[in-house]
């Protein structure tokens, strides 16, 4: 929580500097998050089968342009990541394929902060831009559910994620990269974009084994921002 206070300060007063000399938008996001971990420290043969998880996504952004091209976008957005494992077999029943089995699903809800530098290509009501920077990301909670499947998902158990141990990362500091367009409409800018975001933080730490599991997960995301201010870039 610290790196993110940390951090949260950082852009503020890089966005009170940035305004004396630049162009200022705010807005909103929303879209679809499809997250999955990256899994290391164990042989290939062994891993299991993860499936990953869909869910919303969307919070809000700022645009800091420092020039016509070149500016910075930090974000506060809410996202869901996780994955699921699912074991089991197949039943014949009158030639129809039964599906018998369990799942695991961990879910957990992320509060996301990236902060990415931005450059935009072409000119006129119609831009595309691309953009990569770090994302700090800390999760508020989460869970453990195991299902019983026969045909549909069966509820079995479900258990709290306890981040206050040692064994779990509340923080995970990763990377993103995105591109996306936008188009002037009224006032503002109705933009489209997509990105990847790859966790560098090792999000367990237990001791009794080598497994490292990385948070990695894919968004695409529609969102409106409009100006707040517009200055002269000095020389």
């Amino acid at each position: 929580m610290k790196t993110l206070i940390k951090n949260g300060t950082t852009v503020l007063l890089m966005a009170i500097t940035a305004s004396l000399f630049g162009q200022v938008s705010i807005g909103a996001k929303a879209g679809i998050y499809r997250s999955d971990v990256a899994v290391q420290g164990i042989d290939n043969n062994l891993l299991p089968n993860t499936i990953g998880l869909t869910d919303f996504s969307g919070g809000v952004i700022s645009e800091i342009m420092l020039g016509e091209s070149f500016g910075f976008q930090p974000e506060l957005s809410y996202e869901k990541s996780g994955f699921s494992i699912r074991e089991g077999m197949d039943l014949d029943v009158f030639n129809i394929p039964v599906p018998l089995g369990v799942k695991a699903r961990v879910k957990v809800d992320y509060l996301s902060m990236p902060i990415l530098a931005k450059y935009k290509i072409g000119t006129g009501p119609v831009k595309g831009y691309i953009s990569a920077g770090p994302n700090f990301r800390y999760a508020m909670k989460g869970d453990v559910q195991t299902f019983a499947t026969i045909l549909i998902d069966i509820p079995v158990w479900s258990q709290e994620i306890d981040f206050s141990g040692e064994n779990l990362q509340r923080v995970d500091i990763g990377g993103v990269v995105g591109a996306g367009v936008a188009f002037t409409t009224g006032p503002g800018q109705l933009f489209f974009d997509a990105r990847y975001n790859h966790g560098f933080t090792q999000v367990d730490n237990f001791s009794f084994a080598d497994l490292q599991l990385k948070n990695t997960g894919m968004g695409i995301n529609i969102g409106y921002m409009m100006p707040l201010t517009k200055r002269k870039i000095r020389a």
